[in-house]
């Protein structure tokens, strides 16, 4: 356990930076992102609260035994459950498209930064085989580990959001 505390201690300023990274390179396209996200923590919320009136509108209609037309009313929360799911596919379609345009501008930006180091180096760093397996790894984890970052940071905010709403809606159900 302390090991890993210890590892968190050392990354944890390092995030900031891959963060910083990202919103320097990518500003619009992070605020699309998160706003994306913050829709998409919603619609889970909003399908379990439609749920709920389904279910307690064919529970009203079964117990009425008023027929067919006992159960128009069930009809609009159903059809908007419905919305609800094309709405999440979308959002999804539209989070992918975001971050394949956010992940191009953070790479080509990556890609400028270790262009310009590269170029300020002096000439003896080249006479070393060792300063290429150096600028390939550079290369390589520059651009992945930022992203990579972004998108757990994006899991942990969708889903805490999630978490959160329905743990406020959770007392109403319940009582």
């Amino acid at each position: 356990m302390k090991k890993i505390s210890q590892e968190l201690m050392r990354c944890l300023p390092l995030t900031g930076r891959g963060l910083g990274l990202v919103w320097r390179a990518a500003r619009g396209w992070t605020v699309a992102w998160g706003v994306l996200l913050l829709a998409q923590g919603l619609v889970p919320a909003a399908q379990i609260y439609l749920t709920r009136q389904t279910v307690d509108l064919l529970a009203t209609a079964l117990g009425s035994r008023g027929g067919a037309a006992a159960f128009t009313r069930v009809w609009p929360p159903v059809l908007l459950i419905g919305l609800l799911w094309i709405i999440s596919q979308l959002l999804a379609s539209l989070v992918k498209w975001v971050r394949t345009a956010q992940a191009e501008l953070v790479q080509d930006s990556i890609h400028s930064l270790i262009h310009g180091q590269a170029l300020a180096l002096d000439v003896a760093f080249y006479e070393n085989p060792e300063s290429y397996d150096l600028l390939h790894r550079a290369r390589v984890d520059a651009i992945a580990q930022p992203l990579a970052l972004l998108e757990s940071m994006g899991s942990l905010i969708q889903n805490g959001l999630t978490l959160a709403v329905l743990a406020v809606m959770l007392p109403i159900y319940a009582s």
